[in-house]
């Protein structure tokens, strides 16, 4: 009896998610399904973009790479991209560090958290109000790795 109403339970879990996630897909599809699509790129540069000009007016180019390949849907519909950023203005690094966005209706992208490569390597507890558990661990790994190659 245990047994049965614990499929039951999951059946409805998996079937509450999935229907999430098609409700996500209908505001975004092109993002909400594969991060390789080209438009999830274009979207994510031209976004990231705009918010980093708040702080750097000459950023040329945000370049960035999701840290979970296809997004994650929450509980409240919206989807959710994790991404390691890299801020240039020409040829210079002005900033680095991990973003937490959300898909907006009509295919925007907005950034709900930046925590820079810095405010990482003094306070790697940062990561644990912003990112989900299993991204932690990836997040300092890049952080470590980008200190590396300067």
């Amino acid at each position: 009896m245990t047994h049965c109403f614990l499929v039951l339970a999951l059946l409805l879990f998996v079937s509450d998610s999935h229907a999430q996630f098609s409700e996500a897909r209908k505001t975004f599809p092109e993002v909400s399904t594969r991060s390789e699509g080209a438009q999830l790129k274009t979207v994510m540069m031209r976004d990231l973009k705009q918010y980093f000009k708040t702080k750097y007016p000459n950023v040329s180019v945000v370049n960035f790479r999701l840290i979970r390949e296809v997004g994650a849907t929450s509980r409240d519909v919206e989807t959710n991209f994790y991404a390691w950023v890299e801020v240039r203005e020409g040829r210079k690094t002005v900033d680095t560090g991990a973003v937490s966005t959300i898909v907006l209706d009509g295919g925007k992208i907005e950034v709900k958290h930046f925590v820079s490569k810095q405010k990482i390597e003094s306070d790697p507890s940062i990561l644990d109000t912003v990112f989900p558990v299993a991204l932690r661990e990836l997040i300092r790994q890049e952080a470590a790795k980008s200190t590396r190659r300067q």
